[in-house]
Formats: structure tokens, sequence, C-alpha cells
């Protein structure tokens, strides 16, 4: 019973934003994101995809204060994505 108790603390919502282009887009969106109710219970994860604009890691950089809890998961081949201050980066 414990097992399940402690399953159900780390559960936790998820919002996964797929990334490509359009770097304004993402920022309106987060900027609505961030002022929502509750979004700091989510857990937020960016997913840039192969070829993305490197600004879309600019504006993820600039919300990284204001999310509680945000991963950036690579890119379409997997691999790593860094220098994205504030976030672990998977």
């Amino acid at each position: 019973m414990r097992s399940s108790a402690v399953a159900r603390e780390r559960t936790r919502d998820v919002v996964l934003i797929p990334c490509w282009r359009r770097p304004e887009f993402l920022w309106h969106c987060l900027e609505n994101l961030t002022q929502a109710d509750g979004i700091e219970q989510l857990q937020v994860i960016f997913r840039p995809d192969h070829g993305h604009d490197p600004a879309i890691l600019e504006v993820i950089s600039e919300f990284a204060a204001r999310l509680a809890d945000s991963h950036v998961i690579g890119a379409f081949d997997g691999s790593e994505l860094t220098g994205v201050a504030g976030f672990y980066v998977q």
C-alpha cells in the first residue's frame, strides 16, 4: 500500500511542447502558460525537432525561472541539447 502512495506522489501532469520554428508563437504560448492557475504543479517538457530554429532555445531560457519543473529533451535524433540555462537537459 505504501508503494502506491509513493507512486501517486511522484505522478504529475505533463505538458509536452513540440518546438520547431516560429519562436514568437512559442513565446506567446509560454507567456499564457506561465499565467495559468496550477502551472507550478505541472512538468513542462520541450521537444525541439530536428532543424529547429535556434531562437527557440532562447525563448525557453527566457521562461526558465517562471516554470518550476521543466525539461528539454533531445532533438529528432535523440541527441542532447545543451546551453539552455536553468533547465535540466535530458
